[in-house]
């Protein structure tokens, strides 16, 4: 289980609590996953992923446009690397159904990736938008 903690936080409120959003979703699922309603929440998983996803992806290129972001178009190109790979994974259940390895390869993706991100590239933006780090 992922669990927020202030080394996630980017330093922005709207930033950090869509962060968390996302968390408490993930969590969820691998919650689910452990009582062996995996297979049941993938669908509702993915369905909120897609939308929300794409949502706090937008905001956060907006806010990045707002303040001549230098690392924008970076930051865009992961976006959409993790919105392919996602696709993907959707496409996937929807061919194949809710099967344990997708499921495991759904969770273990979005976790590490989510973490990655805020850590390597979330945060910078974060560094930046407080005058912590020069452009």
């Amino acid at each position: 289980m992922l669990q927020w903690s202030d080394d996630l936080s980017v330093g922005i409120q709207e930033i950090d609590k869509q962060h968390k959003e996302l968390i408490a979703r993930v969590n969820a699922l691998g919650k689910a996953m452990q009582e062996g309603r995996g297979q049941q929440e993938i669908g509702a998983t993915l369905a909120f992923l897609g939308e929300y996803v794409v949502k706090h992806f937008g905001d956060e290129e907006k806010r990045m446009a707002r303040h001549n972001y230098p690392g924008l178009a970076a930051h865009q190109l992961q976006h959409h690397m993790f919105v392919s790979s996602f696709t993907g994974l959707k496409r996937q259940y929807e061919q194949q159904g809710a099967s344990s390895p997708l499921l495991l390869h759904l969770h273990s993706r979005v976790s590490e990736w989510l973490v990655n991100h805020i850590k390597n590239t979330d945060q910078l933006f974060g560094q930046f938008t407080c005058g912590k780090v020069a452009a």
